[in-house]
């Protein structure tokens, strides 16, 4: 079932999303919640799309089966975005001033009556404000869909326990009112309560949640970052836990200073991070290579957001790809992982800090804005050593202390060991310049040839560890889809629904965007009579990428769009149908 909440910024429908989605999730069902919201501080438009179903959830929601209208005014900007169920239930506040449209029809073009309830009403009724109505309609829809209550009102009297226990008694009752009006009113009658799901021992986490869990247990001991969106909950979430357990948490003037002080830290011995956006990763570019050249492991997570300049803030996208993989001057060879949704944020953050510490390198971790600031329900038992990748390991370090220690070694090991300041005997000089094995600065031709193969006989060491792809559905597929980041899930949803359509159909999930594993690429398609790359990118940027590491591409169906709106299964089902039917 899908469910959308819709109003103007402060109206409180993403608290209202929230609020439903504890209460499903409690219930034992797989939930999904998508925010999306304007760059306005207050004012503008807001959404909350809810997901819940007793089976896993892959991508974004198609067609909307409940959806909660608090400020009509919002609605031209999602109407594009909306396909109304058929039989869809609309409930809107009686006192909203902004009609209806006029043409409000489902997919099968039926026209739909919304039905009107007093939220407003019952909130002042209940709170002496109408800032209680995304309260009241929780509670109609915590009532038609028969979802628990005691996590709802654990939620509120937390959430609202600094205010004192009047404000937390009105919203409960206010709660309790809009309880009774699902009751009392005909609207059960057209939606089918939800039954229990089996999922048990849930956690409840967005991306950005399980960026900072896995970086915590990665044992990162250092964060500097500044704030942008949609990036800022991991510099919030680590402010907050690192201090804890002995880290420490800066946040700096500016994201160059962001940059340079997990550069520093790293160097001083600390397992260090940063986090930002696409306009903070451009300014982050030149110290990365800093960072490369000296051979310096750190984590910079990259959640990408519509650009280029300020772009669209709160909207997602997959364009950064360019600047993830090449943003440095000269040859400045990184690591750049994809996150797909929010488990795989938890196990790529574990797996940057491995790949960074064990190989003396910069990784970027590559999210956008829909996995960072989704909500997923994710088994406790598949984090951390209950699944995904938990290798956790620290640099190589020298063991001998007699004065001959050269920290950029030309030895047949592109992995020389790393000194921290302090260590006896194992001084070594460090700068942005060329330099010898030994650190001296170095303008010889040569030099620079043998360093530059150095840190490029990493890169392969890279792929031939983790591999860099994996293979989702059958081996033997006629069909497939080459995706990576947050389009993965609308490709899976795709390739299963073709498959039991009778076409059997895969996706090659591209987990290491560089070095790209191109020889898995071209295996991949080599075994399948045709395929579709969908990306959110208006020039197709990974399709260019994968050209230029030697992926021709011939024939391939290229899926590029603009950022804003992701991929639904639905719509990559019917786009490869239409193109190969």
């Amino acid at each position: 079932m899908t469910l959308f909440f819709m109003g103007s910024g402060g109206d409180g429908v993403i608290t209202a999303g929230g609020l439903v989605l504890a209460a499903a999730a409690n219930h034992g069902l797989v939930c999904h919640m998508t925010k999306s919201f304007g760059p306005q501080i207050r004012g503008g438009e807001s959404a909350a799309w809810l997901q819940l179903s007793p089976d896993p959830i892959s991508s974004p929601p198609h067609g909307v089966d409940v959806m909660v209208v608090l400020s009509w005014k919002a609605y031209p900007q999602f109407r594009s975005q909306l396909v109304l169920a058929p039989g869809v239930l609309v409930i809107q506040d009686s006192a909203d001033p902004t009609e209806p449209p006029d043409d409000l029809v489902d997919a099968e073009g039926q026209p739909v009556t919304p039905i009107s309830l007093p939220l407003r009403a019952t909130s002042e009724t209940e709170t002496g404000g109408h800032m209680a109505r995304n309260v009241v309609v929780s509670g109609v829809v915590l009532g038609l869909l028969r979802l628990p209550l005691a996590p709802v009102r654990e939620a509120i009297s937390k959430r609202l326990a600094k205010r004192g226990a009047p404000v937390v008694e009105a919203n409960l009752r206010a709660l309790q009112r809009g309880l009774d009006m699902a009751d009392e009113s005909p609207l059960s009658a057209q939606v089918r309560p939800l039954p229990a799901g089996e999922q048990t021992d849930q956690l409840l986490l967005s991306g950005n949640d399980a960026v900072a869990l896995g970086a915590l247990y990665a044992g990162v001991d250092f964060f500097a970052g500044y704030p942008i969106t949609p990036a800022s909950e991991v510099l919030v979430n680590l402010a907050t836990e690192l201090p804890a357990v002995g880290g420490s948490v800066v946040q700096a003037e500016d994201e160059i200073a962001a940059m340079t002080m997990v550069i520093g830290a790293s160097f001083g011995g600390r397992k260090a991070m940063t986090a930002t956006s696409g306009p903070g990763l451009s300014l982050k570019s030149e110290a990365i290579g800093l960072a490369i050249i000296t051979e310096t492991p750190c984590v910079i997570i990259n959640v990408q957001r519509g650009g280029p300049s300020t772009g669209l803030p709160t909207r997602t996208e997959q364009a950064d790809l360019n600047l993830a993989v090449l943003g440095a001057h000269g040859d400045a060879p990184r690591v750049v992982l994809g996150a797909e949704d929010v488990r795989a944020c938890f196990d790529a953050t574990v797996k940057s800090f491995y790949i960074s510490e064990r190989y003396q390198t910069p990784v970027i971790l590559v999210s956008d804005q829909l996995v960072a600031h989704r909500q997923e329900t994710v088994p406790a038992a598949s984090i951390g050593d209950g699944g995904g990748f938990v290798k956790v390991t620290r640099r190589l370090e020298p063991q001998d202390a007699d004065g001959s220690y050269k920290r950029f070694e030309i030895n047949g090991s592109p992995i020389t060991p790393m000194a921290s300041p302090g260590m006896k005997g194992r001084i070594y000089r460090t700068s942005g310049i060329v330099h010898r094995e030994d650190g001296s600065p170095s303008s010889d031709p040569e030099i620079h040839q043998l360093m530059s193969e150095k840190l490029a006989a990493k890169m392969r060491l890279v792929l031939e560890e983790l591999g860099g792809t994996r293979l989702e559905g059958p081996a033997d597929a006629e069909q497939g889809f080459i995706a990576w980041g947050s389009t993965v899930g609308a490709a899976l949803d795709a390739a299963r629904a073709a498959t039991t359509a009778g076409t059997p159909t895969s996706v090659l999930v591209v987990e290491i965007l560089s070095p790209l594993p191109a020889e898995a690429i071209l295996d991949y398609i080599a075994g399948v009579e045709r395929v579709a790359v969908p990306e959110l990118s208006f020039s197709g940027q990974f399709a260019r990428h994968m050209r230029a590491e030697g992926v021709p591409l011939t024939g391939a169906l290229l899926l590029n769009r603009a950022g804003g709106t992701p991929y639904t299964g639905p719509e990559l089902l019917s786009l490869i149908q239409e193109a190969w039917s």
